[in-house]
């Protein structure tokens, strides 16, 4: 266990002893030393999953974008092109049915 004394932190050097209580042990330190590179290999697991799931979020954004980008073009274009189709609807329709009527005593011309 790394133990300081109140010297150690107010930036007075060291005396003897308490130097001596300050130094970690070979045995300690080497656990020390593979908690660290335990972590550190945890840590990278973990950089990668975070990258991958950002990379995931980010297409998404993307491609989200793009849908409602096309979705507001068909719109659009359905806004633009309204009176062309209901012309084109009722000539198509009037075509076919000429002659016919319909409930309310209109006729087809």
């Amino acid at each position: 266990m790394i133990k300081t004394s109140s010297a150690a932190t107010s930036g007075e050097p060291l005396s003897a002893s308490e130097k001596s209580e300050a130094v970690i042990s070979g045995l300690e330190a080497e656990k020390i030393l593979e908690q660290l590179q335990q972590a550190e290999k945890l840590n990278r697991e973990i950089l990668r999953s975070v990258k991958f799931i950002k990379h995931y979020f980010a297409w998404q954004s993307v491609m989200s974008a793009i849908k409602y980008s096309l979705l507001a073009a068909v719109i659009i274009l359905g806004v633009v092109s309204w009176r062309s189709i209901v012309d084109y609807t009722s000539q198509a329709i009037g075509n076919s049915l000429v002659g016919v009527s319909v409930p309310g005593g209109t006729i087809f011309k």
